[in-house]
């Protein structure tokens, strides 16, 4: 049986330590014997305890005493947190109880187990609502922004400048929304239809963007590698609004397309498609 929570916890390392790529690492040796369940999970708590940081840290920060963590202590904890105030769907003495198994030593299996116990006390009600204590709203809106919505405290003061406070809570809040699986279609090899009905044959729901002509978005995927046609290129990903990138800019076959900004690369594939693999990048 895979331990996916232990796998999780050695990708967060990683990624803390040498800066790696959290979409690489959820396809290393490591998850390949995954599940699709398991992979999804895996995927779902190790993005939480990257995007939710800032948070998670606070909440820590609240209940653990010890100003000294080590990284590897903080991560575990990080991981459990993610679970019991972010993944409500996981019972909370399941969450404790593997995520404490993660400790190295039976003194620091112990301090997990009271600090995420302690935070369970405080931080849920006895009808089981949940209360996260984040900073008073009237004693700065940028400090609170940034541990509810888990953003740098500088970005959120710029945005309250462009937009007010109103206006900023609306966008952070729309940026932690869960997003789904958005695909480019690779228009030398195939079409958004045919793709679609490819992928519908495997019973994967497809359906088109609203706005790019060459997009689909899969409510619910498998991993990006077990989807039909992705070793053949048929696809690849990319978010909606970076296709209208390529889109507005049109290029035509011989032209040059410069792409100051290229990482990983996936507006310069649209802009070779675009120009029917005829120009230049």
């Amino acid at each position: 049986m895979v331990d996916v929570r232990r796998i999780a916890l050695r990708l967060l390392e990683a990624w803390e330590r040498d800066d790696t790529y959290l979409n690489l690492s959820l396809n290393s040796p490591a998850t390949a014997e995954m599940t699709r369940e398991e992979r999804g999970f895996l995927t779902a708590l190790l993005y939480g305890a990257v995007e939710r940081r800032i948070t998670l840290d606070y909440l820590i920060g609240r209940v653990a005493a010890r100003s000294d963590l080590s990284p590897r202590t903080r991560n575990i904890l990080r991981l459990g947190f993610y679970q019991l105030f972010f993944m409500r769907d996981i019972p909370a003495h399941a969450a404790v109880s593997l995520t404490v198994s993660l400790g190295e030593s039976k003194g620091e299996r112990g301090f997990l187990n009271g600090v995420l116990r302690s935070a369970l006390r405080q931080f849920v009600s006895a009808d089981g609502a949940l209360f996260l204590p984040y900073p008073p709203r009237e004693r700065g809106l940028a400090r609170h922004l940034s541990v509810a919505y888990s953003f740098p405290p500088d970005l959120v003061r710029f945005f309250l400048d462009l937009y007010g406070g109103e206006e900023t809570e609306k966008l952070l809040a729309a940026f932690n929304r869960e997003s789904p699986l958005t695909l480019a279609v690779n228009t030398l090899k195939t079409n958004r239809e045919d793709l679609a009905a490819r992928f519908a044959e495997a019973g994967i729901e497809a359906r088109p963007t609203k706005y790019s002509p060459v997009g689909l978005t899969l409510p619910a995927a498998p991993p990006v590698t077990a989807l039909p046609g992705f070793a053949e290129g048929l696809f690849f990903v990319q978010d909606e609004a970076a296709q209208l990138a390529a889109s507005i800019l049109s290029p035509a076959p011989g032209q040059t397309v410069v792409d100051p900004c290229a990482c990983p690369g996936g507006k310069s594939f649209a802009a070779a498609i675009a120009m029917g693999d005829g120009g230049n990048v």
